[in-house]
Parts: C-alpha cells; structure tokens; sequence
C-alpha cells in the first residue's frame, strides 16, 4: 500500500526530472522551438511522469496495473460520454476563465508543433493521444491518487485534481484540466480499473486535438488562444455547461449504477440521485467496500502543491 509521501516524492520527483531534461533538450537545439525540439520536450515530460512514478516507489514492489478491475464495454462507453459531458463543461467554464486571466494582460506564448504539416500532425497523435495518457495516467492516476487514498477518497480526488491542474503549468488549462483531473480520479476510485482513466485522457486529448487541427487547416484565422465576449457568446457558453452538466449526471449515475450491479449483483448499492452524496463518505465506503484510514497529509504533498502553485503563478506572469 502506498502512503501520501508516495505521492508529494513522486510529483517533487516528475518536476525536478521535468526541468533538468528540459533544460539538457534546449541546451542541446540552441533555445530553439521547431517541431524536433517541441516533440523531444514533450517526449521528456512523458519520461519526467513516469520517473517521478517509478523512483518514488522503489522497493514497495507497487505496480498500477495490478489488482484492477477489468472494465466492461458499458463502462467504456458511459466513461466516454462522462468525457465528453466534462469537456463542455470544461470548454464553457475555461472560456469565461481564460476571458478573466487575458483582461489581467497575459498574453499565452508556449510553443506547439506545425499542426498544417504532415509531421505535425503524426508527432502530435503519437505525443499527445498514445504517450501523455498513459505516462500521465501512470504518475496521476496511479501513484500519487493511491498514495493520497490513504487520507480519504475525497480528499485524494480533489487534490489528485489539483496536482494534474498545476502538472500542466498553463493558466490557459487551468479550469479544463482540474475539472477532468477530478473526472478520472472518481472514475478510478469507484470502479476500480485504470485503463478507464487512460481511456478518457486518450478520449479527451483526441477531441481536443482533432478540434485544433481543424481549426488550424480549415479556418481563415487559424489556431487562437484569443476569446471575445459577447451577448452570444455567454448564451453558448452557458447552454454548453448545462447540456455538460446533464451528460456528467446521467452518465456517472449509469457508470455508478452499472459498476454496483458488476459487483454485487442483486445485492448493488443503490446509487443517490444528489451528486454531492456521490462523494459523501459514508456511500463510497459502502460501495467500494473499503474504509479509509484517513491518515494526515505528509509534508511531501504541501511542498508538491506549493511548487506547483509557484510554477503557475510564475507562469501567468510571464506569459509562457
């Protein structure tokens, strides 16, 4: 069993190893951002998460792969509308985030890969929707979320949404990515199987990429991180967040309902119809069966939030 030092060693560990090799990478291309640098960058910090996954849990014999549930093809399929129900909600909720941090003057200049090339496009596919999901999901789903189990599954769903928000370092996914970081570790914890968790990453990081390459090839004004604000656009906005948050409901129920019956058949919990009781104490002890110790946080996972944190502000202020 991992403990919460597991998990504030391991994220410590992935940013440490992340700037080193992201120092070794630009080192080595001159400071230069072309396709062949972006991909080895990226490629870097797919190796930092798993680094940061392996090394901190030396000699605990921990594999994340282990003692899972296979999943069913009904799970598969309500965790990909729960995906797609999050990334409207997502998509409304960072607009309105974004509008908020560009008025405060930041300007996002991060470099990205060619997406009107042929290259671009591969290297994107392969770095972005086969590599980020499973390392990521290796250090963030696996590690650090079992590790922070140890001081209540609420609690490690929350901050396991947290820690993948700051992972990301970009003030311009902030909103996304801690909604979807929440997602996947509930979904984890309830049904107990991690490939669901590297099946909606994989899911979300397709669409997203799909959406950007279109937008690139097919539109007169390209790829924008700009937002613009109106009447329309706040009708829109608010139209998909509820349509979202319609999806999420009926599809985590379905996924709750579906897994309880997988497990217990006649004898399934049944599950509330309040959302907020989906993560009261007393229902996920009942349906997953395990009661948590609810040991306190070791130090280890303050230091991991708190240099997230720094990282995002420095982010946000300088623009990158």
């Amino acid at each position: 069993m991992l403990h919460t030092k597991h998990s504030g060693k391991a994220y410590l560990i992935m940013v440490l190893t992340q700037f080193i090799l992201s120092y070794i990478v630009l080192l080595a291309f001159n400071d230069t951002r072309n396709d062949a640098s972006i991909v080895v960058l990226y490629v870097c910090n797919s190796t930092s998460m798993v680094a940061g996954a392996t090394i901190s849990t030396l000699g605990t014999k921990y594999n994340p792969f282990k003692n899972r549930i296979k999943a069913s093809r009904a799970q598969f399929r309500l965790t990909a509308a729960i995906v797609a129900g999050t990334m409207l909600i997502g998509l409304a909720l960072s607009y309105f985030f974004v509008f908020a941090v560009q008025a405060t003057g930041y300007e996002y200049s991060g470099a990205s890969l060619d997406y009107t090339t042929t290259y671009g496009i591969i290297m994107s596919i392969i770095t972005m929707c086969i590599i980020a999901p499973v390392c990521e999901e290796i250090l963030m789903r696996g590690t650090i979320l079992d590790g922070l189990k140890e001081s209540g599954e609420r609690k490690a769903v929350l901050l396991t949404g947290l820690l993948f928000m700051l992972m990301h370092e970009s003030p311009m996914q902030t909103v996304h990515q801690f909604i979807l970081g929440v997602v996947l570790a509930y979904i984890v914890i309830v049904t107990r199987s991690f490939v669901l968790a590297i099946f909606g990453h994989a899911l979300n990081n397709v669409i997203t990429l799909g959406t950007v390459i279109i937008e690139a090839n097919f539109t007169t004004g390209g790829v924008s991180d700009t937002v613009v604000m109106d009447v329309t656009t706040v009708f829109v906005l608010t139209s998909l967040l509820i349509v979202g948050c319609v999806i999420v409901y009926f599809a985590m129920r379905g996924l709750l309902t579906a897994t309880a019956k997988r497990n217990s058949g006649e004898n399934a919990v049944n599950v509330p119809r309040k959302p907020t009781k989906w993560l009261n104490e007393e229902f996920l002890t009942l349906y997953t069966g395990r009661k948590e110790e609810k040991k306190p946080l070791d130090m280890l996972v303050y230091s991991a939030v708190s240099i997230g944190v720094l990282l995002w502000i420095f982010l946000l202020v300088t623009g990158y």
